[in-house]
């Protein structure tokens, strides 16, 4: 039985497991530590073996008087009713981050302290910029061409919500780009909505504009404080990010478009390249990663070879291929 320390935020949790892949994934994605002198948060006991592969992202929540029970097709979330011991049983490492998730997010909430937001999230001149949109908007890719300025999410941003304001911690809970673990809190500096446009333009929103949901799913991750409105401390968490988001709204500006941080583009040498007819596929044997490319990527694609192209001459030559909607 392995016992490391994971620090999440503000918070150190005790973790005891036996599985050695799912315990490289964690030395892999959180800040692990052999041993804690902060006082432990919470203990986490995980077992791997359970269930079966994802089939839905469906989650079934029991609640019992002692104890609330998060069940997935590839995972089970049992946590005492005080947040205090939790027992993680998952299928594997997606199912494990997933489940972590779940539970990280409820047990800020429960605590009051703060919420994870479906977004990506960059610091840049000393504050952090969320970036949120429905799905394929950008905001993964936002985040990547934002290097070398420090991501703290490229999927579930981390923020901590006091009478003061806000404020955004790196987060664990990563899609592609690792974290760099850093401890270090970011005031929150600004909110951007990502929208698929032909051109790249900031609209600055009304005080009173309603931002809509990421992308079909609850704009916050894991814990859904209207599930419960006999939660008090979560509608009180809840109504002080509304704050919050309507304060921030109300001075920034929404991004449309996701290439804005980045002055050039830089295509890797060691990529391979096939075409088939109209469409491209981009191999990187770095990442053992697979990109497919429509007509007008493979064009883009094509005049990134010239050493710092700039993103106007691809705006000038590589239209969509497909009409898209236009933005109202």
């Amino acid at each position: 039985m392995n016992k490391i320390y994971a620090k999440i935020g503000e918070h150190t949790f005790q973790i005891t497991i036996d599985s050695a892949n799912l315990l490289n994934y964690l030395k892999k994605n959180f800040c692990i530590k052999s041993r804690s002198e902060a006082p432990i948060d919470m203990m986490v006991h995980i077992k791997d073996g359970f269930g079966s592969p994802l089939v839905t992202y469906d989650v079934n929540i029991m609640n019992t008087d002692r104890k609330l029970k998060f069940r997935r097709d590839d995972y089970l979330i049992e946590v005492d009713s005080d947040f205090q011991n939790a027992t993680l049983s998952v299928f594997n490492g997606f199912a494990l981050k997933h489940a972590f998730i779940n539970l990280y997010s409820s047990f800020i909430v429960y605590h009051n302290w703060g919420l994870l937001i479906h977004s990506s999230c960059v610091v840049e001149d000393g504050k952090a910029h969320i970036f949120s949109g429905q799905s394929g908007a950008g905001k993964s890719t936002t985040a990547r061409l934002s290097y070398p300025r420090q991501i703290l999410s490229d999927e579930a941003t981390l923020v901590k919500i006091t009478p003061d304001g806000a404020t955004v911690f790196d987060s664990p809970f990563r899609s592609e780009l690792e974290s760099m673990n850093g401890e270090t809190a970011w005031p929150l500096g600004s909110i951007q909505v990502l929208y698929q446009s032909l051109k790249n333009k900031r609209v600055r929103l009304e005080k009173n504009t309603r931002p809509a949901p990421a992308d079909g799913q609850s704009f916050l991750l894991g814990a859904q404080p209207e599930r419960n409105k006999k939660d008090s401390r979560a509608a009180e968490t809840a109504g002080r990010l509304r704050a919050d988001i309507r304060a921030v709204f109300s001075k920034k500006q929404y991004i449309l478009g996701a290439d804005f941080m980045t002055d050039y583009f830089i295509r890797k040498p060691n990529c391979e390249t096939v075409q088939v007819d109209d469409e491209w596929v981009i191999l990187n044997p770095e990442t053992y990663t697979v990109t497919k490319l429509n007509e007008a990527g493979g064009r883009c694609w094509s005049l990134l070879s010239e050493k710092n192209c700039p993103p106007a001459k691809l705006s000038q030559h590589c239209k969509p291929a497909l009409p898209m909607k236009p933005i109202s």
